[in-house]
């Protein structure tokens, strides 16, 4: 498969965010950097894809799914959430955001029996790279958090390398409660679950 070497290079080393945490101020207020407690540590793949784009099925064809990052960014932050009036905790993804794209497709495909074992045994080859950015905006009335995946997809022919599709997308989740922290995974799983859905849809066009 030629040329998938730098693409992979490439897409492992770009992070598309960097997690700042917030500031406070007197009373709370922003200004002041807030004291830190322990990770948020959330699972944002989604075992069980509800209502997910039944692919279109061609005799004998089959994906198998990568991750080309290799797993890598489970360790830091993807945002940050407030736990109390001067405490924060940062949120990390565990899988990382690139694999747990990866497992909700692989999962998806499998309940639709279209999930080869192997690459070299499979008809197309989907190989995601993915960031992942929490953000926490705290008003009087309510707190959001919203969650937003960057992925890039590339589905390789087993059979003809010459053949590729490569596209990027931009999902999104959001929540609106009176503790964000708690729906830190919702908002996160929402996003997974639109772009794994534009994932599947893009494989008919094959």
């Amino acid at each position: 498969m030629g040329g998938r070497n730098l693409t992979l290079v490439l897409a492992a080393a770009v992070s598309l965010f960097a997690a700042l945490p917030p500031c406070f101020g007197e009373g709370g207020g922003k200004g002041k950097s807030p004291s830190m407690t322990a990770p948020l540590v959330i699972d944002p793949s989604v075992a069980v894809l509800a209502d997910a784009h039944a692919v279109k099925a061609v005799e004998g064809r089959t994906f198998f799914v990568t991750d080309v990052t290799g797993g890598k960014g489970g360790d830091s932050a993807v945002g940050y959430t407030r736990t109390g009036r001067k405490t924060v905790s940062p949120i990390i993804c565990k899988p990382a955001a690139a694999e747990a794209v990866r497992l909700t497709v692989a999962n998806a495909l499998e309940a639709q029996g279209l999930l080869a074992e192997s690459a070299k045994s499979a008809s197309f080859v989907i190989d995601v790279a993915a960031d992942l950015a929490l953000t926490e905006d705290t008003r009087k009335v309510h707190q959001s958090i919203s969650a937003v995946l960057k992925v890039e997809v590339t589905v390789w022919d087993v059979g003809d390398p010459s053949r590729v599709k490569k596209f990027k997308m931009e999902a999104v989740g959001e929540r609106k409660t009176f503790d964000t922290t708690k729906q830190a995974v919702v908002a996160a799983r929402e996003a997974v679950r639109t772009a794994v859905g534009e994932i599947l849809k893009s494989l008919d066009s094959l």
